[in-house]
């Protein structure tokens, strides 16, 4: 892998962390923090493939392909708790309606 594609991959990655991380921690919402955090990791993935492919070794690829998939469940089951009940839903425009 040439050393210019290397150099830009790794700024586009630095980048990309700090952005992520600045997702993660200005205040919002658990689904904003989620999403700073999914990012975060596939940031991380996609800089140990990078080395990997810089020094021509695959040791650490079936450990990223194991990380990114749990980190998919995770953020799953974290947006399934965030995510209202079915019961909870209202239509919009459906506020609390006073009889007659």
């Amino acid at each position: 892998m040439s050393p210019l594609a290397v150099t830009l991959t790794t700024v586009a990655l630095s980048v990309a962390g700090v952005l992520s991380v600045a997702r993660v921690v200005r205040p919002g919402t658990v689904a904003d923090r989620t999403i700073g955090l999914d990012l975060g990791v596939i940031v991380l993935a996609a800089a140990v493939i990078t080395s990997a492919a810089a020094a021509g070794r695959n040791v650490f690829l079936t450990v990223v392909t194991v990380v990114a998939l749990l980190a998919f469940v995770a953020t799953v089951t974290i947006a399934r708790f965030v995510e209202p009940d079915e019961g909870q839903r209202r239509e919009p425009g459906a506020g609390s309606e006073e009889g007659p």
